[in-house]
């Protein structure tokens, strides 16, 4: 039987004697069976490994030859054998061992011929390979099966060393150089092109062998008398050290995906220029609502680019709700196979909702098969806030006629009140039974319902002028101080349906813009409603406080605050409109017409500042509103020149006053006012006449009618104004008119007079006016 021989080796032929019983303790246990043989085939010697690994024992094993433990082996063929291992002194083979229960194990045997006190000897090395043997068995058949794979595949598959030579490729591979696999390994890959249109890129190889790394690579290569495209995937493979050894590349024809894709895109490009004709929104999806294309419309109106949307479905996008919606609608028409008209809303990028009217369309290809929607859009935002806004319109119409009505009703109330008593009361006085008492009483009741009646038309008169644009201000350098003290000394002791309060006035601390420059009157009047709107609401012995502050130096931020019942929440809103009352019903307990919140917020804008409310139903209310902090234009010393002491208790005694009034009934009325003030007056008829009196006579303040015989009002205070300058000093004069227009009022300040009120006369207010414009603090 021929054998390969695999390796020889040479023996010494003798062993020293101290040695050789160390020799004999390794051979013994050694982990290789190891057999003594002589020349014929018998065994002299066998260690304890061999009779482990054959299941002899050792007497028995010493019995047999070398053929009855090697099949492969016989009596025959064992001198020729043996004379073989005698010439090369060694041999190794790959054989079978025999074992006593007769399976086969494999074995590698290495023969050693020696010759020893003239007698020949075999030295059989045998190792057990049998599990080295399948592992390169189920080796040989992972590779044969991968081999077969490689040739299997469609793909080109090659191996490229790090040295640029080919050491493996397929038959396709092969068949596309016209050779074949044996021929093509070995040799380099510039012999077969390696420029980038080839099919072994050294570019590609180069970068993953410096890299270390992946790389995909899309290239046209001449193949076949054509040009194909082909996607590469070159993967590296590293030895033990981790340096790169080979590239392993797989090389794919895509030329007919690329040519389906490219012709994909061209339709692509097609519906885009038919969608982007379309002047309305439009877009393509498929069967699973993902977008295929939008047009130029739905990108504008969306912010989004194109690639944001294409590829994705309306869940990738828009809030969940909204996605759901869609796809509903777009379920619905794929599955009746119908066109729908919708109106919804649509969300742009930034969040911004708009209505739009669609009307989507199922797609269907060649065989009627559903594959998508199209969808088609108009933006109704116009449309539909018009018809909105015509629902509020018509709503807020409707409420205005009922606010209207009820306000008329309301007013109606509140005229005829004030009236009656006016003249229940004055008939009542002619009675000639009427007593002193009673009568006292009569007059009272008929002076506060004559004030709540000139109140009234004074608040008609302001929202008229407000709505009508025809308010405005006249601004004049004045002290806050001074303007809530007054307030503060006027409500202090206010008496409401025997009703008392708690009232505190409160000041920046230390005293901030004091003096500023503004409207005075309309900045009074808009504290006084607030006043009287806590004085209403807010139970006797409650906490009314107001006052204000300097807010980052420009503003000035004004407060009323009580402890009435509040308001609801949900009222808030409706506080500051015009005709509107929290409590409208005909049972509320409170009266009023409903105005005095719309106008201090007309006023308050006039003077370039905003008002708000605080209020929690049971816990009372806080009105705030500010306007511009702006500081005097001018000194006030120079009004103050020849002005009294002001007394504490407003006490007018030994004040010198020309009235200067033409009629007859007016004077005697002012005049009664007076004379219980112990001040001393003159009456001038007409204005040539006060002007005559001013150049004669020294006096602490003028009331001055406006329309007049010879000379007005008007022409009589410039011409007094004009003597001042020469003669130095400033008298106060305070306009007594029945005109009470707006543009009167700005009228008679430019003139130069100090003050203005309107006819019929508050004679409190007038005794007031006077007491502030004649006396200094």
């Amino acid at each position: 039987m021929p054998r390969k021989l695999k390796s020889t080796m040479t023996v010494k032929k003798s062993i020293p004697d101290e040695l050789h019983g160390i020799a004999r303790f390794a051979v013994d246990y050694a982990s290789d069976m190891i057999l003594w043989t002589d020349m014929s085939g018998g065994f002299l010697y066998v260690n304890d490994s061999a009779c482990r690994v054959l299941g002899y024992n050792r007497e028995e094993l010493l019995e047999k030859k070398i053929w009855d433990i090697d099949p492969e082996c016989n009596g025959e063929i064992w001198p020729e054998l043996w004379n073989g291992i005698k010439e090369n002194k060694s041999a190794t083979f790959e054989s079978v061992g025999l074992k006593k229960d007769g399976s086969l194990i494999a074995v590698e045997i290495t023969y050693n011929h020696l010759e020893y006190n003239g007698k020949e000897y075999n030295c059989a090395i045998v190792r057990n390979i049998t599990e080295r043997t399948k592992t390169l068995e189920t080796l040989r058949k992972s590779e044969e099966r991968y081999r077969m794979l490689s040739e299997a595949s469609r793909d080109f598959i090659y191996i490229i060393g790090a040295d640029k030579r080919i050491e493996y490729v397929n038959s396709l591979t092969a068949k596309h150089f016209g050779t074949t696999p044996e021929k093509i390994a070995g040799k380099r890959i510039i012999e077969f092109g390696s420029c980038e249109s080839s099919l072994f890129n050294n570019d590609s190889i180069d970068k993953v062998i410096e890299t270390g790394e992946p790389l995909t690579v899309v290239n046209k290569i001449a193949a076949c008398k054509k040009e194909i495209w082909l996607n590469t995937y070159l993967v590296p493979l590293k030895d033990e050290a981790g340096k790169v050894s080979a590239v392993l590349a797989t090389s794919r024809d895509i030329t007919e995906f690329r040519n389906a894709r490219l012709l994909l895109e061209e339709k692509q490009r097609q519906k885009k220029a038919i969608l982007d004709n379309i002047p309305d929104i439009a877009w393509l999806k498929d069967r699973e609502s993902r977008f295929i294309a939008v047009n130029e419309p739905f990108v504008k109106s969306c912010g989004w680019k194109p690639e944001d949307i294409v590829g994705k479905t309306d869940l990738d996008i828009w809030p969940r709700e909204l996605a759901e919606s869609y796809r509903k609608d777009d379920r619905e028409v794929m599955e009746s196979r119908k066109r729908k008209r919708v109106e919804e809303t649509l969300a742009d990028k930034d969040g911004t909702i708009k209505w739009i009217e669609t009307i989507k369309t199922p797609i269907f290809d060649e065989n009627g098969e559903v594959t998508g929607t199209t969808g088609i859009a108009r933006d109704i935002t116009r449309r539909k806030k018009a018809e909105e806004d015509l629902i509020l319109a018509k709503q807020k119409a409707e409420e205005a006629d009922r606010l209207k009505s009820l306000f008329l009703a309301n007013m109606s109330h509140e005229i005829r009140t004030p009236l009656n008593a006016i003249m229940g009361f004055a008939k009542l006085l002619r009675n000639p039974g009427v007593k002193a008492s009673e009568s006292n009483e009569y007059l009272d009741l008929i002076d506060n319902s004559s004030a709540q009646l000139m109140n009234l038309l004074n608040d008609i008169i302001d929202i008229s002028r407000i709505e009508s644009n025809q308010l405005t201000v006249n601004k004049i350098n004045f002290s806050l101080k001074t303007l809530l003290t007054e307030l503060y000394e006027i409500y202090k002791q206010y008496n409401i349906e025997n009703k008392y309060f708690n009232l505190k006035v409160k000041f920046e601390d230390p005293l901030k813009a004091d003096f500023i420059y503004s409207d005075p009157a309309r900045l009074r009047q808009i504290l006084t409603n607030l006043l009287l709107n806590a004085f209403k609401f807010t139970p006797s012995g409650g906490k009314i406080e107001f006052g204000y502050n300097l807010k980052n130096n420009d503003t000035l931020e004004f407060f009323v605050k009580d402890a009435g019942i509040g308001i609801p929440e949900d009222k808030l809103e409706l506080l500051f409109e015009r005709f509107t009352q929290i409590d409208d019903s005909p049972t509320r307990t409170t009266r009023g017409t409903g105005l005095g919140l719309a106008i201090s917020r007309g006023l308050v804008e006039l003077l370039g500042g905003k008002i708000r409310v605080k209020s929690k139903e049971g816990k009372g209310s806080a009105f705030f509103f500010t306007i511009p902090y702006e500081k005097p234009a001018e000194d006030f010393a120079g009004f103050r020149v020849k002005k009294r002491k002001r007394p504490v208790d407003k006490n007018l005694d030994g004040l010198s006053v020309l009235i200067v009034e033409d009629d007859k009934l007016n004077y005697l009325l002012i005049e009664g006012a007076l004379e219980l003030t112990r001040c001393k007056f003159k009456h001038a008829e007409n204005g040539k006449e006060a002007v005559d009196l001013f150049k004669k006579e020294h006096f602490d303040i003028i009331l001055m009618d406006v329309r007049m015989p010879f000379m007005d009002g008007i022409e009589a205070t410039k011409t007094i104004r004009k003597l001042e300058e020469n003669e130095g000093g400033h008298i106060p004069i305070i306009a007594l008119t029945a005109y009470v227009m707006e543009g009167d009022r700005k009228k008679f300040l430019s003139a130069g007079m100090d003050d203005y009120l309107g006819k019929p006369l508050d004679l409190e207010k007038l005794k007031d006016m006077i007491y502030r414009h004649a006396f200094i603090d």
